[in-house]
């Protein structure tokens, strides 16, 4: 059950004389007020002005409530943004990482490889086209501008030991 005020209105009605509605009363500057009442008794001169400062909190109350709900909504939209932010970046760090990975595969390939022909244990002469290093070229990881630097720089140093080789 819902309890609902009267409003000065109403009450005045019933005693026969109507003073202010309650949007007048809300309205009202405090000095046009002030001279209204004069010509009232203290009693319900004290009435009206609780009346009045009731209605006031009543629409401060509103446009708190208001004001704290799109506060609210500002701070969700937020953040979901920052949340999307974090899992962006958590996906191009996995991806880094990966990518990370690759590249330490390749360096220990290489290396290992090098080895390899420092110690003598493959002939230049008799090499094939499926060496590590051709394995890896023909797999390509990753095509941004320093992956394929990376890639063009290799690929000229392999093809620097075949022809210091022969």
């Amino acid at each position: 059950m819902v309890l609902k005020l009267p409003t000065m209105a109403e009450k005045n009605e019933s005693s026969g004389a109507t003073i202010f509605t309650d949007d007048e009363l809300l309205n009202l500057s405090v000095r046009e007020l002030n001279r209204h009442l004069r010509s009232l008794s203290p009693e319900e001169s004290r009435r009206l002005k609780q009346r009045r400062r009731t209605l006031k909190n009543r629409g401060y109350a509103a446009s708190c409530r208001i004001k704290r709900l799109t506060q609210k909504d500002e701070l969700d939209l937020e953040r979901i943004h920052l949340q999307n932010e974090v899992d962006r970046i958590n996906q191009e760090n996995q991806r880094m990482k990966l990518e990370l990975e690759a590249f330490q595969k390749k360096f220990s390939d290489l290396e290992q490889f090098a080895k390899s022909i420092g110690r003598g244990m493959t002939s230049m002469s008799g090499e094939s086209s499926t060496t590590p290093l051709r394995v890896m070229m023909a797999t390509p990881i990753n095509t941004s501008p320093a992956a394929v630097a990376s890639s063009e720089s290799i690929q000229m140093t392999e093809n620097n030991l075949h022809t210091s080789g022969s």
